[in-house]
């Protein structure tokens, strides 16, 4: 059975802190794709088609819609990890909406620690950009870009 996007929340953590932080309201979360890239090997004698094999895995970059709110804590903090001169790479995780806990950060292991009563899905990624959209008749809304690190690291709940 498909599982619902309300009840969905988001948290990140910068490892150098150990400050985890749930992301106040988002309104969107697309993790990116990851697609291979694609490298040609097609002969020059060739005369039909192209050949091709998989070339390594493009990361993507993640984002998270907020309705901009300058007295949370979290939405600050994503603001000054994006403000700073050298940005640091933060562990994210979402937790899905098949339950109800929330992980933990292990400092000492420097992981998340995963509830498994309820799907995840993990990756690490620095702040790219964080541009504020003022609409008529709308909040202030930002769609918060993070440039993705690694693989998309799913834990499926048990």
């Amino acid at each position: 059975m498909a599982i619902k996007t309300q009840g969905t929340n988001i948290w990140y953590v910068n490892p150098k802190v150990g400050d985890v932080k749930e992301v106040g309201c988002p309104t969107n979360f697309n993790p990116g794709d990851g697609s291979p890239n694609k490298i040609d090997v097609t002969c020059l004698s060739e005369r039909k088609t192209k050949q091709y094999v998989a070339g390594l895995q493009d990361t993507d970059d993640a984002s998270i819609t907020i309705n901009f709110d300058p007295n949370n804590d979290s939405h600050k903090g994503l603001y000054d990890e994006y403000n700073k001169d050298v940005r640091d790479k933060l562990k994210f995780i979402v937790g899905c909406s098949d339950g109800t806990s929330a992980p933990t950060w292990d400092s000492g292991a420097s992981e998340w620690a995963i509830p498994t009563d309820r799907s995840f899905l993990q990756f690490e990624g620095e702040i790219a950009s964080f541009p504020f959209a003022f609409e008529p008749d709308s909040v202030v809304e930002s769609e918060i870009t993070i440039t993705r690190s690694g693989r998309l690291q799913p834990s499926f709940k048990v």
